[in-house]
């Protein structure tokens, strides 16, 4: 941004006055955010005038552009495709050089991560009064002697000023036609999302699970952003994302004014939802529904069971009862909504909701601080939670009529039966090794399969000695996933006949026994009407199995593998038993923290 030493710019005088020259236009822009801070660049050490200081993004004029439409490219050739919302003139000086030179200021702004050029080394969101040093003299002086806020109704009416004149909320109100406007609305939040191995193309850790961290660089990157701006809001997630030729079935509101939180919100992504729907606006006003981003990303993978999620791109935000972001993100009509979640998140969800919420979420940090709220007071110090399980041995303290068993005696039973089928499935393995069964895995037409591994005589007559040992041709390194893939054909598919292990087979011929398992576990999970579910994400709904390659096969069984995983998982205790609700039983609170903080230990 070239800009001298500034003097106010002279009032044009009345009446006739002789031609004059036409000055160069140069001009820069002041992003502020509702906190009150600025955005502030650090000049290059390599810049000709002021290296080093910090400014206002901004330049000279290209020929035929206007005051706006300069400082509008200059800030995206500086800091890439930032956001950046109606702009109001702030001032316009000469410099000594004779140029003229305007500043905007762009009100609301969210505080964005710049993506800066060779022309500055640094940014700072830089609150007024503790302005990084040195600052540009001109800079300095426009941000001492202006008014950067100005008149915010007024930069907000040239932005989205909704007319609605019926206030039924803090954060609610009415247009005249009806329509429902809903304020501050957390649609998003940076941190770590869990997912099931399969839903996403990062390889699941041990337990079955994808953690996915996002970070602020991503959620808040321009782009991002602007992606959720005027897209449609949906009634639960519909089957594909909203499109030209279905917006008219599923659209019942518009998506506005997206930008990052401030202060306890500064790690959500806010929304504006403007309902228009009669059924969702009743949905609404009869509780406080969760929200469930629908957008597109990228993923990398860091190590199995961890990814990084980036270039989000947004389609829809969803009405929905559980959303993977948490209880946090939800329509509400608090006053003053803060990131933990709040203690006055409406009436109608209570602290098991809260709970229950998270917990379903999979949002160990939410979960934690509603029971720590627990704890401190804040809400009633009992927990009443709806079960409906088989009955548990009690003792003579709880032998109340319809009461159920706690939730520490779910998970031990659980612990005990899970811990009883891996014993078995190691048993079964022990032997298969030990060569005590040798059958190997029918194909599709209950055939044997040319994976069977029996020892044949004379096996060993006409190899070297390298060939004895294994060292190109058989299959030892294969063990490691050999176990595994058997492990995981008999949570997929029970009962399904493995085959054994033999170290000196032919590597080929072992793999090829592992291709042949892994179809019949398909083939055989697809056929069972409890189990179908786990497969039919991966092949649809009339699969192949026999022409299906070995890799993708592999691909396919590890996750519906680890959906069937899940399924067996603990956390479906819980699930199940609150589905199933008819009864209820007041756990204690230190029981309930002490089954909670076990389960998210594992």
């Amino acid at each position: 941004m070239a800009v001298g030493n500034l003097s106010l710019r002279a009032v044009l005088s009345r009446g006739s006055a002789p031609p004059v020259t036409v000055k160069d236009i140069a001009a820069g822009i002041a992003f502020v955010a509702d906190d009150n801070t600025v955005l502030l660049l650090k000049r290059s050490p390599k810049e000709e005038n002021f290296a080093g200081h910090w400014a206002f993004p901004g330049g000279k004029a290209d020929d035929g552009e206007t005051a706006e439409e300069a400082a509008r490219r200059e800030a995206i050739e500086e800091m890439g495709n930032v956001p950046i919302r109606a702009l109001r003139a702030l001032d316009t000086r000469d410099t000594p050089n004779g140029m003229e030179f305007t500043t905007f200021v762009c009100e609301g702004s969210p505080k964005f991560i710049p993506t800066l050029n060779g022309e500055h080394t640094d940014y700072r969101w830089a609150s007024l009064d503790d302005l990084p040093q040195p600052m540009h003299p001109a800079v300095a002086r426009t941000l001492a002697e202006s008014k950067l806020t100005g008149d915010k109704a007024a930069s907000e009416d040239a932005q989205f000023r909704f007319y609605t004149p019926v206030k039924i909320g803090p954060k609610r109100s009415l247009t005249p036609e009806g329509f429902l406007l809903c304020e501050d609305v957390p649609i998003a939040r940076i941190g770590e999302l869990i997912y099931v191995g399969g839903e996403v193309p990062v390889d699941p850790g041990r337990d079955g699970l994808v953690r996915i961290s996002r970070d602020e660089a991503q959620v808040f990157a321009p782009a991002t952003v602007a992606s959720f701006l005027g897209k449609p809001i949906t009634v639960d997630h519909p089957d594909e994302d909203v499109t030209p030729a279905n917006w008219r079935s599923l659209s019942v509101g518009t998506i506005v004014a997206v930008r990052r939180g401030t202060g306890d919100l500064s790690d959500f992504l806010l929304a504006d939802f403007l309902i228009q729907d009669e059924a969702a606006i009743a949905k609404v006003t009869a509780g406080n529904p969760e929200v469930s981003c629908g957008y597109d990303a990228d993923y990398e993978q860091i190590e199995p069971g961890k990814g990084r999620q980036t270039n989000i791109i947004g389609n829809h935000v969803a009405l929905v009862d559980k959303g993977r972001c948490g209880p946090r993100c939800f329509v509400g009509d608090n006053q003053s909504l803060t990131s933990t979640g709040g203690s006055q998140m409406g009436a109608k969800r209570t602290l098991r909701d809260r709970i229950w919420t998270a917990f379903k979420a999979q949002d160990e940090a939410a979960l934690t601080e509603e029971l720590d709220k627990v704890d401190e007071g804040s809400e009633p110090q009992k927990l009443v939670i709806e079960l409906k399980q088989p009955e548990v041995e009690k003792d003579d303290e709880t032998k109340d009529d319809g009461e159920q068993p706690d939730i520490a005696a779910l998970i031990q039973a659980m612990d005990e039966k899970f811990t009883a089928a891996i014993t078995d499935i190691a048993g079964r393995l022990a032997k298969l090794e030990a060569g005590e069964v040798g059958e190997t895995v029918d194909n599709e037409h209950g055939d044997k399969d040319d994976g069977e591994t029996k020892d044949e005589e004379g096996e060993e007559e006409g190899k070297t000695d390298e060939e004895k040992s294994g060292k190109t041709t058989d299959s030892a390194g294969l063990k490691s996933e050999f176990t595994e893939t058997l492990a995981r054909a008999e949570i997929l598919s029970p009962g399904i006949k493995l085959p054994t292990f033999d170290a000196k087979a032919d590597q080929k011929k072992t793999v090829d026994s592992l291709c042949a398992l892994r179809r019949k576990a398909l083939a055989n999970a697809f056929k069972d009407d409890d189990r179908k579910e786990f497969v039919t994400p991966f092949v649809g709904d009339r699969p192949d199995f026999t022409k299906l390659t070995c890799d993708a096969a592999k691909q396919m069984f590890v996750g519906a593998s680890e959906l069937a995983k899940r399924a067996n998982n603990r956390a479906q205790v819980f699930d199940n038993t609150r589905r199933a609700a008819t009864d209820a039983h007041a756990n204690s609170i230190k029981s309930i923290n002490e089954a909670h903080r076990a389960f998210w230990k594992r």
